[in-house]
């Protein structure tokens, strides 16, 4: 959306077929609308972002606040100067949700917002193609002739499809997705390389494919989960397992951080990763693929009052449902008495192999808090995971 000259002012553009004088009167409403919620923010903008919520999505205020109210900061300083602007999606975003907000007030409020009316449409409507005076009283014509398209109000859906493999939606529609990311999650920009690398207009040659034989790929995987295990203990990364009162963060949080620290090494060797697939009987954690070859990773809490039906009943099947050999069984250890329950899971683990002819193996990951500086370390104390 584009701004234009009528008058000797910029105003904002109307696209309909409409005279000088109709545009006139138009953008005089448009300056009186968003001045309106101009002051509205300039007043509150310090204390209350509750303005904010009504004409932006939340989770783009929560992580946006500042370029939102730079957006309405915008409409309202270009609606009244002398350059040539064009809008955003975010600015469209802000305007259109303005006129939503006004149109509220004057249905349900029944107060007369400046001297606008309801539009009824009539069988004459259908006949002529130019709009009068009397048309930019209502809020139909401004919801017409403000806007080329609403592509701004379903861009999640758009990036839904992109998601799910619909990866020419974009060039199908004549989006430009560089222009919509105030309109994205940052989290939802950043797990997604080719939504980032669309973005960012970055075209990423593909990566020689890695082939791996079914030995190599589950040593790469145990070398994944030991590098979590070592940072963990030898990085701090225990503290992201703790809330700041003192307790021990859910299982989730745990599995959570593993994907973080493995996703990056996995995609660069060719393999893929699938958090909490159905795969018949409820979701696994991880699985690991590379081709045909698959490996499991099931992250359990030493805490977890399921433990042991985890590893001998539910990871089990899993593995049957799934045709997998390969699995590894991660434990988070919160407390120290905690790894007295483990003293029996090799054997447990070592007799589901026998068993099941399976390779099941498991990784404790020593996650207790108030692990001693390096400088207060003797030689036993000493980690080499």
């Amino acid at each position: 959306m584009e701004l234009e000259n009528l008058g000797g002012e910029k105003l904002i553009k109307i696209y309909g077929d409409c005279s000088k004088e109709v545009k006139d009167a138009a953008n005089s409403k448009l300056r009186d609308f968003i001045d309106l919620f101009y002051n509205l923010i300039n007043d509150t903008k310090e204390t209350d972002l509750d303005i904010l919520h009504s004409l932006f999505p939340t989770i783009i205020v929560n992580e946006k606040p500042d370029k939102c109210i730079r957006a309405v900061e915008d409409l309202y300083h270009w609606s009244n100067d002398s350059f040539n602007h064009t809008l955003k999606p975010l600015h469209e975003y802000a305007l259109f949700r303005i006129l939503q907000d006004l149109e509220e007030q004057f249905i349900y409020e029944n107060e007369n917002i400046y001297d606008m009316k309801e539009y009824i449409p009539s069988d004459e409507d259908e006949e002529r193609y130019e709009y009068n005076i009397e048309d930019t009283h209502t809020f139909y014509f401004y919801y017409c002739n403000c806007f080329l398209d609403f592509d701004f109000n379903y861009i999640d859906e758009y990036i839904t499809l992109f998601e799910e493999g619909e990866v020419t939606i974009f060039e199908e529609l004549g989006i430009d997705i560089a222009e919509y990311q105030d309109l994205i999650p940052s989290d939802i920009i950043d797990n997604n390389q080719e939504l980032y690398n669309a973005i960012n207009k970055q075209v990423i040659e593909p990566k020689e494919e890695v082939h791996l034989t079914k030995e190599q790929f589950f040593n790469h995987l145990k070398k994944v989960v030991t590098q979590f295990n070592f940072s963990i203990v030898n990085h701090s990364l225990y503290k992201l397992l703790w809330n700041d009162d003192g307790t021990p963060r859910k299982e989730k949080s745990a599995q959570d951080l593993f994907l973080n620290n493995i996703y990056l090494y996995c995609s660069n060797n060719g393999i893929d990763v699938s958090k909490e697939p159905n795969i018949g009987r409820g979701p696994v954690d991880f699985k690991l693929s590379h081709g045909i070859l698959k490996v499991l990773i099931e992250v359990k809490l030493a805490s977890n009052s399921s433990f042991w039906h985890g590893l001998e009943v539910q990871t089990i099947q899993y593995m049957i449902q799934e045709n997998v050999k390969h699995a590894i069984f991660l434990v988070i250890v919160n407390y120290p008495e905690e790894h007295e329950k483990l003293q029996e899971i090799y054997t447990v683990i070592d007799n589901l192999n026998k068993k099941y002819s399976f390779n099941l193996t498991v990784e404790i990951v020593d996650a207790t808090k108030d692990k001693l500086s390096a400088s207060k370390m003797d030689k036993d104390d000493l980690s080499f995971i």
